[in-house]
């Protein structure tokens, strides 16, 4: 850090957080095995708790994680089942570590067969 006479500070240290907490959403994807966008994924740092529940637009469950790092492939369950190319809606809870607020998200995803 430097002063306003120019000097520096070499005292001032960057720390990085510790606590660094981010949810990132996404909102399409092409389950065609092409290699791009091909499962429908949240990218969560640092978090304790994570549940992801997918509903059709009947408000039937089709797709449920609890471990932000699996992902929904388009599939039932992600079973053999392949779904329709249409909107789906989704509801994520959260927490992260730095805190004990539970957060939810909502929103829709829309799947794309080409």
């Amino acid at each position: 850090m430097q002063d306003e006479y120019g000097c520096f500070d070499t005292a001032f240290l960057d720390i990085e957080s510790e606590f660094y907490k981010e949810l990132i959403l996404y909102s399409v994807f092409t389950p065609n095995d092409d290699g791009f966008n091909d499962d429908f994924r949240m990218e969560v740092v640092n978090q304790s708790y994570f549940r992801l529940d997918i509903f059709n637009r009947y408000g039937e469950l089709v797709f449920r994680a609890n471990d932000p790092n699996e992902s929904w492939n388009g599939k039932l369950n992600n079973q053999e089942n392949e779904l329709p190319a249409t909107t789906y809606f989704y509801i994520v809870d959260y927490q992260f570590n730095c805190d004990n607020k539970r957060r939810k998200a909502e929103g829709i995803v829309e799947l794309i067969r080409p």
